[in-house]
C-alpha cells in the first residue's frame, strides 16, 4: 500500500499483551473464542477499524477476517493472520482452517451488538453457547499500558492548544456556535481526529460543549450534568445561536481525541466580573478536584470519593447543585476514558469499586444554577499508587 502520509500504528507487542490479557481472561471463564466485531474494541485489539471481525481463541493466534479494505487492515494492523471474507456464514469454515475446530463456548460483545448481527452470527454457529464477552473486554481496557497514557497526553496537549487560545477568541455579542467553530479549527489543525467515540447506546458526542449564561444549565437526554440547546432538536446539545454576554459564567467541555483515544476537559471563563456565589461555587469546585485527586490512588473504594465530594458540597451549601438540580442531577462525579468518552471505571453513587493503577478517569465536579448557568473544572488523570498523573496539563483558571 503505498501511504500518501505516515499514520501512527499500534506496536506490536501492545497487540500481543491486549490479546494475551483476553486469553487469561477466557481461561478463566472456560470460553473457547471471542469474537470482535465493535470498533473501539477491534481497535483494541488490532489497531485498524477496517470492516471485519476478529477471532480471539483461548488459546493460539487471533485471526482477522475482513470485508473492506483488505489493503488498509494488513497496512495498519500488526496482526499475523489477515485474511479477506464476504459474508458471515465463511466464518466457521475459516476458523476450522486455522486449525480451531471445537468452539463449545464462544464470546460476543453482547453489551452493544445489534440483535440483527447476533442472529446471524447465532445461526452461523448453531449448536454452540453464546455468551456476553463485553465486561472482560471492559475490565481489560480499563487498565491503561504506558503507550496508551502516552497517547492520551498528545491528545491532552492537542486540547491545551485549544483551551489557551479561547480567551483570545472571546467577545461579547459572538454566538456560542461561532466561538465553538473557532475552537474547533484550532483542535483540528493540531491534529484533533475528529471522531470521539461513545459505547452507550444513543450516546453521542461532537467535540464537546461550549455554553454561556443560562445555557449552562438547560439538561438534555445525555447522560450528563451539562446539556445546552444544540443548534436544532435533533442535535439538541452543545453550542447554540445564543449569544455571550458579560458577566455570565461560560463554561467550556471539550474533548480531543488522538489516534483513538480521547481525553475530557472542562475550564470556565468569563468576560468582565463574575457574580460572587458563582466564584464561590467554581472555587468550591477546585477545592473538591484537589480534595479527590488526595484520595486518587490505588485501592481506594470510587463510591467513597464520590461520598465525600457530595459532603464538600453540601458541607457548603451548594449539595443542590452539585452535578446538576432537581430531576436533571446526575450521580457521579467521573467516568472513565480511553478509546470511548463513557468508558469503566465510573466515581459514582454506590459504585463500589476499587481503583487500581493505571486507569484514567475524567474528574469533573461542576455546578449549575437554573437560568443562570454552570461553573466547574474537569481534568482527566491516571491512577498512581501514589498522587495520580494529570493528562490534561493546563493551569484549571485560565482567565478570572
Amino acid at each position: 500500500m503505498n501511504n500518501i502520509i505516515s499514520h501512527p500504528k499500534t506496536p506490536k507487542e501492545e497487540i500481543v499483551k491486549r490479546v494475551s490479557r483476553l486469553q487469561n481472561e477466557m481461561t478463566s471463564e472456560n470460553i473457547d473464542g471471542v469474537m470482535i466485531l465493535q470498533q473501539a474494541d477491534k481497535f483494541y485489539f488490532s489497531g485498524t477499524v477496517q470492516n471485519g471481525v476478529i477471532f480471539i481463541p483461548v488459546d493460539g493466534t487471533p485471526i482477522f477476517m475482513v470485508r473492506k479494505s483488505l489493503e488498509r487492515a494488513q497496512e495498519e494492523s500488526e496482526l499475523d493472520n489477515i485474511v479477506p471474507f464476504k459474508s458471515y456464514s465463511q466464518i466457521p469454515g475459516i476458523i476450522k482452517e486455522h486449525g480451531f475446530t471445537s468452539l463449545s463456548k464462544i464470546g460476543l460483545e453482547l453489551d452493544v451488538m445489534p440483535v440483527a448481527i447476533f442472529r446471524k452470527l447465532e445461526g452461523t454457529f448453531s449448536g454452540t453457547e453464546i455468551i456476553d464477552a463485553s465486561k472482560s473486554i471492559r475490565k481489560i481496557r480499563m487498565v491503561k499500558s504506558e503507550y496508551e497514557i502516552k497517547t492520551m497526553k498528545k491528545a491532552g496537549k492537542i486540547l491545551k492548544g485549544a483551551m489557551e487560545e479561547v480567551p483570545n477568541l472571546l467577545a461579547e455579542g459572538k454566538s456560542e456556535i461561532e466561538l465553538a467553530a473557532e475552537t474547533e479549527i484550532i483542535l483540528r489543525k493540531k491534529g484533533h481526529q475528529g471522531i470521539i467515540r461513545m459505547r452507550k447506546w444513543n450516546q453521542e458526542c461532537f467535540y464537546g460543549l461550549i455554553l454561556s449564561g443560562e445555557s449552562g444549565a438547560i439538561s438534555n437526554y445525555m447522560d450528563a450534568p451539562l446539556g445546552g440547546m444544540g443548534p436544532c432538536p435533533a442535535a439538541p446539545r452543545g453550542a447554540s445561536p445564543k449569544k455571550i454576554k458579560k458577566k455570565e459564567p461560560i463554561i467550556i467541555d471539550m474533548v480531543s481525541a488522538y489516534n483513538g483515544y480521547v481525553v475530557d476537559c472542562t475550564r470556565t471563563f468569563y468576560i468582565g466580573e463574575l457574580d460572587q456565589k458563582l466564584l464561590k461555587a467554581l472555587d468550591l469546585s477546585l477545592q473538591i478536584q484537589e480534595a479527590v485527586i488526595q484520595e486518587f490512588k490505588s485501592n481506594v473504594n470510587l463510591r467513597e470519593i464520590y461520598d465525600m465530594a457530595q459532603k464538600m458540597a453540601s458541607d457548603a451549601g451548594f449539595g443542590d447543585y452539585f452535578m446538576g438540580f432537581g430531576n436533571s442531577k446526575v450521580r457521579f462525579l467521573g467516568h472513565g476514558v480511553g478509546l470511548e468518552l463513557d468508558e469503566l471505571p465510573v466515581i459514582a453513587e454506590g459504585f463500589d469499586f476499587t481503583l487500581e493503577e493505571n486507569m484514567t478517569v475524567a474528574i469533573e465536579p461542576k455546578f449549575l444554577f437554573p437560568k443562570v448557568g454552570a461553573v466547574g473544572v474537569e481534568n482527566t488523570w491516571a491512577s498512581k499508587k501514589g498522587r495520580p498523573e494529570k493528562i490534561t496539563e493546563m493551569e484549571d483558571v485560565l482567565i478570572k
